[in-house]
């Protein structure tokens, strides 16, 4: 409560005892994580710093990141127009999805796999001590994912042979374009820049667009 006597939380439209939010990463602009908030968790994302949360099966406030590590520090809190919803704004310290990536919608409808892994990827790069062959690759630098970008292809192209079962080569295509987006990683390009440019693309003829390339 305010000194003037104002509750903010008795303003707030409360759906049982917990409200939604809209997770934002502060740095990017990207939307990471929904997540309910109740009475508690809004005090503790105000006055701690850290985001807090409502685990829905408990019904209890928790702190993002004390099991896994994966910290956020809650930079602004703001409530929408029909005070239903908060947008929490955060700094994300590492992977803010469960399943070890940045941001917890990946399965972008109507659009192949491997053009929604760039945030995977960026999220298993940054997580803390991190083992994986994709944080492996990213640390020891572009020559080093450019040279696993090259066996693959050398694979692939084994795999295309017409002797060889055609799943194989649906599997080779699969690992080279992964490792081409963890090429860009190395670069410091996020992986959803390919998506733009393949949507730059779409209904381009191929000699356009090999024009542009000269012109830039």
């Amino acid at each position: 409560m305010s000194s003037s006597g104002y509750c903010w939380w008795a303003a707030v439209r409360w759906h049982g005892a917990v409200v939604s939010a809209v997770v934002q990463d502060a740095d990017t602009g990207t939307v990471i994580m929904h997540a309910a908030l109740n009475r508690d968790a809004l005090v503790g994302c105000l006055t701690t710093g850290r985001a807090v949360y409502t685990a829905r099966a408990l019904g209890a406030a928790w702190r993002k990141g004390a099991g896994s590590g994966q910290l956020q520090h809650a930079a602004e809190v703001r409530m929408d127009c029909d005070r239903d919803s908060m947008l929490l704004m955060v700094h994300a310290s590492s992977a803010s999805c469960h399943m070890g990536s940045f941001c917890c919608y990946n399965g972008l409808l109507g659009c192949p796999y491997h053009l929604c892994t760039g945030s995977v990827l960026r999220g298993v790069a940054l997580a803390p001590c991190c083992t994986s062959h994709t944080a492996g690759l990213v640390r020891i630098g572009g020559h080093g994912a450019l040279r696993k970008l090259h066996e693959e292809l050398a694979e692939l192209s084994a795999a295309a042979n017409p002797s060889a079962p055609p799943i194989l080569a649906v599997k080779e295509a699969a690992d080279v374009c992964y490792h081409a987006l963890v090429v860009l990683m190395a670069r410091g390009v996020h992986p959803h820049a390919m998506s733009a440019e393949l949507a730059e693309r779409a209904g381009m003829p191929g000699v356009r667009e090999r024009c542009s390339r000269v012109c830039v």
